[in-house]
């Protein structure tokens, strides 16, 4: 049952460790942990902590990057991202599923926020806009 899951036998069993996404600690009311990040802070999760994360990951080709273990007084030692890969000889349909993420990065950013996901940093919205007229739209 997944994260649900893992969270609801976590609520019922005293002294239980599990790891869900942060959405699930959060609405289930479980205790977080805290953990030394690389500038030797101690830091909670929190949306705060997953921005400073994605504010100081150098973002490569393709925008790969590891977020784990970015530095960062205030950035969260434990975070991921999610991608999605499109094939460049579909260019009609790469055009919508951009369109959609360029909505998302226009209005979803508070809806985001209301789940406990960090919404993207605004400049790397941009840079992958970029991307997408260099990559996908002139393939």
């Amino acid at each position: 049952k997944g994260n649900a899951g893992v969270a609801a036998v976590i609520q019922k069993k005293f002294g239980t460790i599990g790891y869900v996404e942060y959405t699930y600690a959060v609405k289930g009311g479980l205790k977080v942990v805290i953990l030394q990040n690389r500038d030797g802070n101690y830091i909670k999760p929190s949306l705060e902590t997953f921005q400073s994360a994605l504010k100081n990951v150098h973002w490569g080709k393709g925008f790969y990057a590891d977020l784990t273990y970015q530095s960062g007084s205030n950035t969260w030692p434990i975070v991921g991202a999610t991608w999605a890969l499109l094939p460049l000889e579909r260019k009609e349909r790469n055009k919508l599923v951009t369109d959609f993420f360029k909505w998302g990065f226009s209005k979803g950013d508070e809806k985001a926020k209301e789940l406990y996901y960090a919404p993207l940093p605004k400049d790397v919205k941009k840079k992958i806009e970029a991307m997408w007229s260099n990559y996908i739209y002139n393939y």
